[in-house]
């Protein structure tokens, strides 16, 4: 009998050591995205605060020149950028070779969004099975721990496995969707 106590109990152990070290390493996971998202974004970013400080300046020669920078910056933007910051990107693109009288540019960055597609992420493709399966496994842990798994189902607002998963495919979607509307707004767009 004590055997078996002293083997659940390890088990217990186990289970809540493994969940506090998927909580450190999915809390790690998320700094460095967000490291790496910022530094992604820092073109993109740098090339937005440039056009807005742009509309300021009188001096021709430094309005086209400070241009002719932003386009270098959408230029870096696109080959780093994704999703709506990709086609931001082009659209920042596309007014600078508007004001800089670069016709024939533009068209060619107005056709080039044309050919953009949605590129998913892993999480995006995977998340919904992901989040499926932490359930189980929360579960299982929860149950281990208390003896119920009730507990889980409340603490995640009640929401089964199928449930967060069938959630994270509606948000798919509606990004995916977004990402065609301002594609399409892009295209259409006529200057």
């Amino acid at each position: 009998m004590e055997l078996k106590c002293g083997a659940l109990v390890s088990g217990i152990f186990l289970v809540k050591n493994l969940a506090v070290s998927i909580a450190k390493y999915l809390k790690l996971i998320d700094s460095v995205d967000n490291k790496i998202d910022k530094l992604i974004s820092k073109e993109f970013d740098s090339a937005k605060q440039m056009l807005e400080q742009v509309r300021y300046i009188s001096n021709p020669a430094i309005y086209t020149n400070m241009l002719v920078g932003i386009v270098n910056h959408f230029n870096q933007a696109i080959v780093l950028e994704k999703k709506e910051r990709l086609l931001l990107s082009h659209l920042g693109l596309m007014m600078c070779y508007y004001y800089l009288g670069e016709r024939n540019a533009f068209l060619m960055t107005q056709q080039k969004v044309k050919t953009l597609k949605y590129e998913a992420t892993f999480w995006e493709e995977y998340g919904g099975t992901i989040k499926q399966c932490g359930m189980v496994v929360l579960g299982i842990a929860t149950a281990a721990l208390t003896g119920s798994s009730a507990s889980l189902g409340a603490a995640m607002g009640g929401k089964t496995g199928n449930e967060m998963a069938g959630d994270h495919q509606i948000n798919v979607k509606i990004e995916r969707e977004r990402f065609e509307d301002i594609k399409n707004a892009i295209v259409a767009l006529r200057w």
